[in-house]
């Protein structure tokens, strides 16, 4: 006797002769539609008894009680004319109506919603709800070698992954919302072979075989500018560099016209920049058996300022600040690190205890989770899709408020919810250790921070551009500064690392001549310090470009250097490259072999005194400025509570304090 077969995040009931699988998280109707018949399956219409039961029982079991879940029903076609994905005309169902339904408001209701009860209502299209898709199980079918019962996707041994190519033009929001629901993402270049393998597949899909009027020599692939600052990655989050495969082709990137921020490949699989909105061909990828596994890393090290949790095999650094998701995300990345996500039960454990210990009790912290690439589909930083876990959502959640609830949080009892990515919030940074990682002479796992013998200082040439304020932002995440220029023989050093980097090396459509460095002018009124404070002949080093500073159009409060290491005033809100400097020994490095996450002392550096307290409150510092704390002053000398320092977070709950010689006594 024939079995059916189908996607096993589907469930199969035999009374009802098909496969089942619920979506709390809400979407518009057409969404849904599409989600469902990506992953070859119709949205679920109640057609019959069996079926109509099997919706009110997962209704009952995974819904709030209010809820009303989109059915195929619809009149999108023409109006009042109801029928079913599938073709059944609503008025061969027998349903009793809810209370005072239909009433088409608006004259804007053509879509069909269905209750716990086996009530029906028609509701606008565009208000997001949850929904079931369903698959007939007299659909014969055959799973074949790539996992899936989709004849187009096909294996490829070299990789051993699967590939198809859609001739289907969408946006790169849509492409990626494609590939998510058939159970992949958009192709992800690792190396030259798999470069010349979508070359090969590129090939078989000539011009004169894809119908539509848009371009058929570029398909969109996996990577996009993330912060639309020439800070290329996957959509995973790594850089192109650490994925395995940066190869542009002659003169990309370079943004022709603008929004060309997403990426693509062209029938050479060398990289381009697209435009994200106009639709274009695009190749998914997938794992034969997804999820891998991965073995774990014995001796792996980090910095000290995150604590090492052997359960949860890896590191953890908590942030108390709210900051946006993209804010934290990017904080994270620059640390080496990903936004933490509840993605198995020890994670889960971790964060709750991070929660209990440092935040309020009503506390939402934002996780890695997110669908800000396509709506309702959910993936963390590291690319496991939101549906393979199982923990519960708080009461009411998700409930995708105006379809723009786009990140995941998770609060003290493990529950999630959806919100608003632009809704700051305090999150929680994760290292895993089976990240196998080597600690450099600077201290650090980043391998493009090298050490100066004649400043005996790291330094990273930054060439994804950014405004003073997000390269600011960067060094101080990479546990480093913008560089400070202290004298002429810094000032070389800086020269001779600019002169590593010629303009056909950065890409991008900015100014490659300058960078920008530690100062800028405080009050905007040639007030030039440097970000710790000091003026620029305090420090040691004064030599502007002639002409410089001019502030030749408005704005340019901002400090940077020539390649010829003279410095230079330059636009702050306009992004540039930018130079990090980071001591060799800060922050200290961590081996879970070692006192598990507690601070270690760093080596003093001349001029300064070093501190340690316990904060006794919450406070996080990251940057220079005037503050007030409140310390345990029997673990320090005579101190005052208003002083000039720079506190750097060492762990969830140390503080180094760094104050100038003079200003603590």
């Amino acid at each position: 006797m024939w079995k059916a077969a189908f996607r096993c995040d589907y469930k199969h009931i035999p009374t009802a002769e098909g496969f089942f699988k619920h979506f709390v998280i809400p979407a518009t109707w057409a969404d849904a539609r599409l989600r469902c018949s990506l992953e070859g399956a119709t949205l679920a219409s109640p057609l019959n008894p069996n079926i109509e039961a099997e919706m009110k029982h997962i209704i009952q079991i995974y819904f709030t009680s209010e809820s009303e879940i989109f059915t195929g029903f619809h009149a999108t076609i023409s109006q009042g004319n109801f029928y079913s994905i599938e073709g059944t005309p609503l008025s061969e169902i027998s349903l009793a109506w809810a209370e005072n339904e239909p009433n088409n408001v608006g004259n804007n209701e053509n879509c069909i919603t269905f209750n716990a009860n086996g009530e029906m209502a028609d509701r606008s299209c565009n208000e997001p709800r949850p929904y079931i898709c369903f698959r007939s199980a007299e659909i014969k079918t055959e799973v074949n070698e790539c996992g899936t019962i989709d004849s187009e996707y096909k294996l490829d041994q070299r990789t051993n992954s699967c590939y198809k190519f859609h001739t289907v033009p969408r946006t790169f929001t849509g492409a990626h919302f494609a590939c998510s629901a058939e159970g992949g993402h958009l192709a992800i270049i690792n190396s030259n072979v798999e470069a010349t393998v979508l070359r090969e597949l590129f090939a078989k899909y000539p011009s004169g075989t894809m119908f539509g009027s848009f371009r058929k020599d570029f398909a969109f692939v996996g990577f996009h500018d993330w912060g639309e600052t020439a800070d290329w990655r996957t959509i995973h989050g790594q850089t192109l560099e650490e994925a395995g495969y940066k190869k542009f082709a002659s003169g990309e990137p370079n943004n022709a016209t603008t929004g060309e921020y997403c990426g693509g490949i062209l029938r050479t699989a060398l990289l381009c920049d697209l435009w994200c909105e106009r639709p274009a061909p695009f190749i998914c990828e997938k794992k034969r058996n997804h999820p891998h596994i991965c073995l774990p890393l014995e001796q792996a090290a980090f910095r000290c300022d995150y604590k090492y949790s052997s359960e949860a095999n890896g590191w953890f650094k908590h942030y108390l600040i709210p900051a946006t998701w993209a804010d934290a995300h990017l904080r994270c990345a620059l640390q080496g690190a990903k936004l933490a996500s509840p993605l198995n039960d020890k994670m889960v454990t971790e964060m709750k205890i991070i929660m209990q210990k440092f935040f309020n009790p009503d506390s939402e912290i934002f996780t890695g989770f997110h669908a800000t690439f396509s709506r309702g589909n959910f993936y963390s930083t590291e690319g496991v899709p939101l549906s393979g876990l199982s923990l519960p959502w708080a009461e009411k959640e998700p409930d995708n408020v105006g379809n723009n609830e786009n990140c995941i949080t998770l609060n003290v009892d493990g529950e999630m919810a959806d919100r608003s990515c632009d809704e700051p919030r305090p999150y929680i940074c994760f290292r895993s250790a089976d990240i196998k990682t080597e600690v450099n002479e600077c201290g650090t796992i980043d391998p493009e921070y090298k050490l100066d013998k004649k400043t005996d200082t790291c330094y990273k040439f930054h060439t994804v551009a950014r405004t003073f304020s997000g390269a600011h932002f960067a060094c101080s995440a990479e546990g480093g500064h913008l560089a400070i220029i202290k004298s002429d023989v810094e000032a070389a050093v800086l020269k001779k690392t600019f002169a590593k980097y010629p303009i056909n090396k950065i890409l991008g459509s900015f100014w490659r001549d300058v960078a920008f460095v530690g100062f800028y002018s405080w009050p905007q009124s040639s007030d030039w310090r440097t970000i710790h404070g000091l003026t620029l002949t305090e420090t040691g080093y004064n030599k502007f470009s002639p002409g410089e500073p001019s502030n030749s159009t408005p704005g340019e409060f901002c400090g940077s250097i020539y390649r010829s290491a003279l410095l230079n005033d330059l636009w702050c809100e306009r992004p540039a490259a930018f130079i990090c400097e980071k001591k060799r020994d800060f922050p200290p490095i961590l081996r879970p072999t070692s006192n598990k996450g507690s601070c270690s002392d760093s080596r003093p550096t001349p001029g300064h005194r070093e501190f340690f307290s316990q904060i006794n409150g919450e406070v996080e510092f990251h940057e220079s400025r005037r503050f007030d704390i409140t310390v345990d002053y029997s673990k320090m000398t005579a101190l005052s509570k208003t002083h000039e320092m720079r506190p750097i977070e060492r762990s969830g709950h140390c503080v180094q304090l760094i104050a100038r010689e003079g200003i603590i006594k």
